[in-house]
């Protein structure tokens, strides 16, 4: 009987166990993505792929695997690809090559092959976009009978990304974590470390309404520390070789646990290693990582999982819109301070309580408007930077003076209350985050609202064309008018009829109107120059320097011309409440002294640049040289501050 009853406690717990385990695993993912590119520096990516490939199916892990177009034009490439379990994922990796571009019947522009205009979809128009898709996943299709489901790279244009998804049926997108300015690329601004639903029109904006949802779900590659990778992309899964946590592993450990456990209704991360780096390389940290992965897995703490995978579990569970995550976390590096990060489709938000201060810092806020358009989605990205950066009410890393601090403060308790975050501060204040804005509560019960309404859409104005504003500069024009002025006086004054009066008034009128409208036109300020403009008009100095300059011949997408194209720049004014300086000499003095003393002759307060396509206004010198800190910049626009010190 003893024994029937231990064998019976053993088969409870032995169930229990396995139910805890398979609980567990429902709703924690280890997602493993290896980009494979052929690199310059790359000497035989079959090798590569093979000694990655051995490490990963050695440890029973299933990987996705995303591949360039030069990699399928490998043959012994290829066939090491075709011999891969079945559980493995193969899926493409939309970088550019000249490979590609020949294939497509695209020229292929000059410069380093990782220049963001060369090597991203979104440096193409869209017919060319459209060229370069089609010619990719035709290859794949030709090798290996289907299209894939998942494809990457570090930054997948919104237009492409539907493109791709409404012919070829792709359901998954890996893209890059946040990161200010790693490697020259900008991403700033998307739901931090977590999976979500891609607006159609904007590629890092969470889609905040089914109409404008894109059925694709982005992954985010090496997620950043809640904390200091907010201020360096080195803080993270992948790139931790600096400071006091250079390749620790147990660093890497607390990473993963935080994003499979704090992070909400449920845990995701991707991890990797691109495959154009030599075989020896994998045997390193890579392998330590997917070693530490399969603790994860076989402590039932997670499962392993593909990026299509993923996806189908995303959407199952999630059918109409990405889901809020709040991610809480103590300082991993030991510092004593704790994080709140809050996200939703319509925001998201970062609090920091440093309690070696005894403060509060609201770090981060930014607004996910629902038809706010990427700068790329219709225009081609000319720079060698990328700059995607979603509009925000605060962003320390854009802008130090750009936080709001509670001083005498720090967290109680964090609760939820009917589906939104409650955080209780020591003051006896509360911030209450709710599904559509978030707010602070006083001691006395008074609100303030952190986000105030804001409207971005593009704004268009009608003004004379540039051959007009030319015409009427001119003296022939003035001369014109003056004789036709001493006409129609000299006709009133020998006719006296009022009905002839009346006559002459209409034809001069209708005369008005028809040269109005066929001597004018209308012209564009993008929604993206719109967020810098919001940002200038927020702030408190007076004259901002605009460039005094036209590009008549300059390339434009769109219906409708950007306005400094025709060099029509009072919508500056208008639109910040700001004195515009025009000034042409300055941006083009050669010599550093002189462009100096004219930059100090000025006295203005800001500078405001702009750029589209090919046209990109920059500094004639460096910062330093004439005392001036960027304050906020995105692909269309940049916003410069003269310090006071």
């Amino acid at each position: 009987m003893k024994k029937l009853v231990i064998a019976v406690f053993t088969a409870i717990s032995i169930a229990l166990l396995i139910v805890k385990v398979a609980s567990a695993q429902e709703n924690k993912f280890i997602t493993v993505v290896n980009p494979v590119r052929v690199a310059p520096y790359t000497a035989a990516v079959s090798e590569n792929l093979a000694a990655q490939y051995k490490l990963t199916g050695g440890l029973g892990i299933p990987a996705t695997w995303l591949v360039t177009y030069d990699v399928l034009e490998d043959e012994s490439a290829v066939n090491v690809l075709l011999n891969f379990d079945k559980s493995h994922e193969i899926g493409l990796f939309l970088e550019v090559t000249k490979g590609l571009a020949a294939d497509s019947g695209i020229s292929y522009p000059e410069g380093a092959w990782h220049f963001s205009n060369i090597v991203f979809l979104s440096g193409y128009i869209q017919d060319e976009r459209v060229k370069l898709i089609d010619t990719l996943f035709e290859k794949y299709y030709e090798i290996f009978g289907t299209y894939p489901k998942s494809v990457g790279s570090w930054w997948t244009d919104s237009f492409s990304l539907k493109y791709i998804h409404e012919k070829y049926g792709v359901i998954a997108n890996l893209t890059v974590a946040d990161q200010f300015s790693t490697d020259r690329y900008q991403v700033w601004g998307q739901y931090w470390a977590m999976p979500y639903y891609p607006s159609k029109f904007h590629s890092a904006i969470p889609a905040s309404s089914t109409e404008n949802r894109l059925p694709v779900v982005m992954l985010q590659w090496a997620p950043r520390d809640p904390i200091s990778g907010y201020y360096s992309s080195l803080y993270s899964t992948q790139d931790y070789y600096t400071g006091e946590v250079d390749g620790d592993i147990s660093y890497f450990k607390k990473l993963m646990s935080l994003y499979l456990n704090e992070a909400g209704e449920f845990g995701q991360v991707t991890i990797g290693l691109e495959g154009d780096l030599t075989p020896d390389v994998y045997s390193g940290l890579y392998k330590t990582w997917l070693e530490t992965a399969k603790e994860f897995v076989d402590s039932g703490e997670t499962r392993t999982i593909t990026m299509s995978g993923f996806s189908d579990w995303y959407r199952a569970n999630y059918p109409i819109l990405s889901p809020a995550h709040l991610i809480y976390a103590k300082d991993l590096l030991g510092k004593n301070r704790e994080i709140i990060w809050y996200q939703n489709p319509k925001y998201r938000v970062a609090i920091l309580s440093d309690n070696k201060v005894n403060e509060i810092k609201i770090f981060d806020l930014r607004i996910y408007l629902e038809g706010f358009y990427e700068p790329y989605y219709h225009w081609p990205n000319r720079s060698f930077d990328l700059a995607i950066n979603v509009p925000s009410v605060y962003d320390e890393v854009s802008n130090e003076q750009s936080v709001l601090v509670l001083r005498n403060d720090s967290f109680k308790n964090i609760s939820r209350e009917s589906g939104e975050v409650v955080v209780e501060l020591s003051s006896r204040k509360k911030i209450n985050l709710h599904d559509d804005k978030p707010e602070i509560v006083n001691e006395d019960g008074s609100v303030v609202q952190l986000i105030k309404p804001v409207n971005l859409d593009a704004y268009s104005f009608r003004d004379l064309t540039p051959e007009a504003s030319h015409l009427v500069k001119s003296k022939k024009l003035l001369l014109g008018l003056v004789l036709v002025m001493i006409i129609i006086v000299y006709l009133l004054y020998r006719l006296r009829s009022k009905k002839i009066l009346v006559f002459i008034l209409s034809i001069v009128v209708a005369l008005g109107v028809y040269l109005y409208f066929n001597n004018t036109e209308e012209y564009l300020v993008s929604q993206a120059e719109m967020d810098v403009l919001r940002k200038l008009s927020e702030e408190k100095g007076k004259a901002v320097l605009v460039y005094d300059k036209e590009c008549l011949q300059c390339e434009w997408y769109g219906d409708v011309k950007p306005a400094v194209f025709a060099n029509k720049r009072k919508y500056v004014e208008k639109l910040s409440g700001h004195k515009v300086v025009l000034n042409k000499a300055f941006f083009e003095e050669k010599d550093l002294e002189k462009a100096k003393s004219a930059f100090t002759k000025l006295k203005i307060d800001y500078i405001y640049l702009v750029s589209y396509g090919y046209y990109i206004e920059k500094l004639p010198v460096s910062p330093g040289d004439i005392n001036v800190e960027k304050v906020y910049a995105n692909a269309n626009a940049e916003l410069w501050r003269v310090k006071n010190d």
